[in-house]
């Protein structure tokens, strides 16, 4: 702890317990409540501000069942679905649940559709999968994003397959490099993502019923 007082600095130490997360801190969640929600930062994905759902309205079709579910069976069981997939309208916008910066801009996916991936604040990183092409006004590599900012744009492959949706993975960011890696176990389960997947099932349930 540094004290200055009348140019004078004193170097001294502070009781353990009265240290605590900014999160859990009184006077700043009391600061943190009266910022508007873009300029809003999160401790992590705990954190009771976080997050914006990423579409516009509640989905058309439940995400935490069938093969919208993440885990659901895919290559006739040899892996698992990687995300929770958020059905709603062809070219509907997309927001960022969260402020953050692009990591990798917009870059194809998978049958005709793109995907861009953002680091969050508090940590957490975000694939948006399954986007249109177009690009949405100030979001390029390294471009910092506000919460809610449009990020991209409802795609829809083009097996017929399926409706237009937003295909959403989430990662704790406690690993780096590449988000798709083959054969992965994760608890139990073959998944070909990167080791810190983690479900995003309960958050997303959270931030659409706020």
């Amino acid at each position: 702890m540094v004290n200055k007082k009348d140019n004078e600095t004193r170097v001294g130490f502070i009781q353990s317990s009265f240290v605590q997360p900014k999160s859990k801190c009184p006077y700043a969640r009391s600061v943190m409540t009266h910022l508007k929600p873009e300029d809003t930062t999160f401790t992590g994905l705990e954190d009771p501000l976080c997050c914006h759902f990423p579409t516009q309205e509640k989905v058309t079709t439940p995400f935490t069942e069938g093969m919208r579910a993440f885990g659901g069976p895919r290559n006739k069981g040899k892996r698992a679905h990687a995300a929770a997939d958020l059905y709603r309208y062809e070219n509907e916008a997309l927001m960022a649940v969260a402020p953050g910066v692009v990591l990798r801009n917009l870059y194809y996916f998978y049958q005709d559709t793109y995907a861009l991936e953002v680091l969050h604040s508090g940590g957490f990183v975000v694939r948006y999968g399954e986007m249109t092409g177009e690009k949405a006004p100030d979001v390029s590599m390294g471009k910092q994003l506000k919460k809610g900012q449009v990020l991209g744009y409802m795609g829809k492959v083009n097996s017929g397959c399926c409706e237009a949706m937003l295909h959403f993975e989430l990662f704790t960011g406690e690993k780096t490099g590449s988000l798709t890696r083959p054969g992965v176990d994760i608890g139990g389960v073959l998944f070909n993502r990167r080791e810190d997947l983690i479900n995003p099932t309960r958050y997303l349930l959270k931030w659409e019923k706020a």
